[in-house]
C-alpha cells in the first residue's frame, strides 16, 4: 500500500514539473526567436508595392534580430499560390506572408477555396492602409464625385465606364459596392493590372478609373488626371483636399491593406514579439518618409488580435461586394 501511494506521489509530481515546464518552454522558444533565417512569402511578383514594402521591413526586422529576413516572391492565381506556400510551412514563425486585402478576396472567387482568410492563418500586423481613388483624365467635366453622379443619373441609358486591374480586385469590389450604394450604373473595363489600366484611361478608353495613388502619382503631378474621391473610410492625409465615399455614403470603405500574417497556430507570443518590433520600424526615419512619400501607406499598427478582428469584418465587407458584382464562386 505504502509503496503504491510512493508511484502515485512521484507520478504527480512528475506531472506538476512537466506542466511548469511547458510554459518555460515556451518562453524559451520566444526569447530565442528567431535563431535562424526567416522566410517572408509575398503573393505576387517582384517590383510591386508590397514587394518593395517586404523588402524594406525584411531588411529592418534583419537588422533588429541579427538574422535574415528574406523575401521569397510566389506569384499565382491571385495571390492563392503564395498564400497556399505560405500554410504548407511549419506554424514555428519562420515562414511569414506579407499580403495585401487580396487574400481576403481571392477564396471568394472560387468555388473551392483552398484557404479561409479568417481561420487557415495568423494575424501578426496591420502595417498599413492605402485608400483607392477614383481618377478621371483632366478634361473632363467632372470636377466632384458629386458631378460625376448628377451626370450618371442624367445619362441612364449611356453608363460612364469605369477601368479597374483586373475582375474580382479591391478596385473591381469597390466600385461595385459604391453602384449599389449610390444605384447608379457604371460598366466595368477590366484590365491586366494597374499599369494597363491607367493606360486605359490615358488613352480615353475608360471615363473613370479606380487607382492606387502611387499608379496615378506622376500622372497627378503633371496635372493629366484628377482624383474625384477616395474609397477609405476617411480622407487620406496624403490628399486632405478629396472627399471620401463615406463622407456620401455612411459605412463605405475599401481601402486596401497590407499586413503580415503566419499559418495558424503559430504561437501568440512569437506574433506578438513581431508585431512589436513593426511598430518600432516603421517610426524609423527613413522607414516613415518612405511609407509617406512613395507608397502613400497610413501606418495602422493594429497587432494580433486587433487585426484578426479587421480580417473578420473585411472579409464579410469583401464577400458582399463579390456577389454584388456577380463573381462570387465565379472560378
Amino acid at each position: 500500500m505504502a509503496e503504491r501511494k510512493n508511484k502515485t506521489g512521484w507520478l504527480a509530481k512528475v506531472l506538476m514539473l512537466a506542466a511548469l515546464a511547458i510554459p518555460c518552454a515556451g518562453a524559451l522558444a520566444t526569447d530565442d526567436y528567431p535563431n535562424h533565417a526567416v522566410r517572408i512569402v509575398v503573393p505576387y511578383a517582384p517590383g510591386g508595392a508590397v514587394d518593395s514594402l517586404g523588402r524594406l521591413l525584411g531588411q529592418k526586422l534583419g537588422e533588429k534580430f541579427g538574422q535574415s529576413f528574406v523575401v521569397e516572391n510566389q506569384p499565382g492565381a491571385a495571390g492563392v499560390v503564395g498564400v497556399s506556400a505560405t500554410l504548407r510551412a511549419p506554424a514555428d514563425g519562420y515562414t511569414l506572408l506579407l499580403a495585401d486585402s487580396q487574400f481576403m478576396i481571392a477564396p471568394q472567387l472560387l468555388k473551392s477555396a483552398p484557404y479561409d482568410p479568417v481561420t487557415s492563418l495568423a494575424p501578426i500586423n496591420l502595417v498599413g492602409v492605402v485608400p483607392l481613388f477614383f481618377v478621371v483624365k483632366s478634361d473632363r467635366p467632372w470636377k466632384s464625385l458629386q458631378e460625376l453622379m448628377d451626370y450618371a443619373k442624367a445619362h441612364p441609358d449611356a453608363p460612364l465606364t469605369y477601368g479597374t486591374a483586373g475582375v474580382g480586385s479591391v478596385h473591381h469590389l469597390s466600385m461595385e459596392a459604391f453602384k449599389e450604394a449610390s444605384k447608379l450604373d457604371f460598366l466595368h473595363v477590366p484590365y491586366k493590372g494597374s499599369g494597363e489600366s491607367v493606360h486605359g484611361l490615358l488613352a480615353g478608353d475608360v471615363d473613370i478609373l479606380v487607382a492606387s495613388p502611387t499608379a496615378v502619382q506622376a500622372h497627378l503631378q503633371a496635372g493629366t488626371v484628377r482624383q474625384l474621391v477616395a474609397t477609405s473610410g476617411q480622407r487620406s492625409p496624403f490628399a486632405p483636399d478629396v472627399p471620401s465615399i463615406a463622407e456620401f455614403f455612411e459605412g463605405y470603405d475599401y481601402s486596401t491593406g497590407i499586413g503580415l500574417l503566419a499559418p495558424a497556430g503559430t504561437p501568440m507570443p512569437i506574433r506578438e514579439k513581431l508585431s512589436a518590433a513593426l511598430n518600432e520600424i516603421v517610426k524609423l526615419p527613413d522607414v516613415s518618409e518612405r511609407l509617406a512619400k512613395v507608397n502613400q501607406i497610413i501606418v495602422n499598427g493594429a497587432g494580433p488580435e486587433a487585426y484578426a478582428e479587421i480580417i473578420k469584418v473585411d472579409s464579410r465587407r469583401f464577400e458582399d461586394a463579390a456577389t454584388l458584382a456577380g463573381v462570387k464562386n465565379s472560378n
